[in-house]
């Protein structure tokens, strides 16, 4: 299974200096893809991978959105994976939440009913 939109070099830049190398290889980012992927998904109650395998190219606003929160997710688990580059935990922590607010974020435009009518009429005007 590959990941759709859970993009492995923007999990990486996210993640930033100090992380574990192996994190940041290709399988452990392939997981930790697949594993915001599915909590996306779920959490907003909807399929974005399918969306974004059909209409991502169409919808870019969308797509980035989805690239963002995916990639902020997966950021975190980078970064949880092993701290102990870290100058000291506190900078690992203040990563993390600055990427989680920035997941929550993106994830309440995807969860609302709104976004997902702009998603499917293709931007068009909301009934």
């Amino acid at each position: 299974m590959a990941v759709t939109y859970a993009l492995a070099t923007e999990m990486v830049y996210k993640a930033g200096n100090n992380v574990n190398s192996t994190a940041t290889g290709a399988a452990y980012t392939l997981a930790f893809g697949l594993m915001a992927e599915s909590v996306i998904n779920t959490e907003s109650g909807y399929n974005w991978s399918d969306w974004y395998t059909a209409l991502g190219g169409t919808s870019p606003d969308v797509a980035h959105i989805l690239i963002d929160a995916a990639t902020n997710l997966g950021a975190i688990y980078i970064i949880n994976y092993d701290m102990s580059g870290f100058t000291n935990i506190q900078e690992a922590v203040a990563r993390i939440n600055t990427l989680y607010q920035m997941y929550q974020n993106d994830l309440k435009l995807l969860k609302e009913q709104r976004a997902k009518d702009f998603v499917r009429t293709g931007g068009g005007v909301y009934p």
